[in-house]
């Protein structure tokens, strides 16, 4: 009977043992909690996106517009380009508006009217210097391809149905994009 009384009883040895591998495995699974709680996300802000349509103060520039996956935001003079549902970048963008975006494009109302078509307000045309510093691709940061003082020379006109068009004259591509986001 003695002996059938020590099989049932762990030897101290193993017991440590064990209690050793589920304290570990506990203060994996905590890390991994931890790690998993504190992750920033992935900057995918298309559901969450602050768009008004009213005339807004140079300063005070807020628009963002879509074309298929394709979407500009332009806020506090921030941008944000997506051009797939997880590629996008980020920068900083200055601007000019109105007459004087014409005179820094160099286009006369007449070649205005050609490139882009009618019923536009001078006012509502913007040349814009976008200078990119992140990118992410698949949900990677890929910051490190963007070359150092890169400038994108943007030409954005708000036509007065609301569209838009924007051009990347630096990249040469151009978007017809629909009305403004909300």
């Amino acid at each position: 009977m003695k002996k059938e009384q020590e099989k049932k009883v762990p030897k101290k040895g193993s017991l440590i043992i064990k209690l050793i591998i589920i304290a570990i495995l506990v203060a994996a699974n905590t890390f991994l909690i931890i790690k998993f709680v504190n992750k920033k996300p992935i900057k995918d802000n298309t559901d969450q996106i602050e768009v008004t349509n009213e005339k807004q103060e140079e300063k005070d520039f807020v628009s963002a517009w879509a074309e298929g996956n394709i979407r500009f935001i332009f806020k506090d003079n921030n941008f944000t380009y997506y051009d797939a549902f997880h590629d996008y970048y980020e920068g900083t963008f200055t601007f000019v508006k109105g007459e004087q975006a014409l005179e820094e494009m160099g286009y006369s109302d007449e070649d205005l009217e050609e490139q882009f078509g009618t019923g536009i307000n001078k006012e509502n045309i913007y040349s814009m210097q976008l200078s990119p510093t992140k990118r992410v691709i698949n949900n990677e940061d890929h910051s490190g391809v963007i070359k150092e003082n890169t400038k994108w020379w943007f030409i954005l006109i708000v036509k007065d149905d609301n569209t838009a068009i924007g051009y990347n004259k630096t990249l040469d591509k151009r978007y017809d994009l629909g009305k403004a986001v909300d």
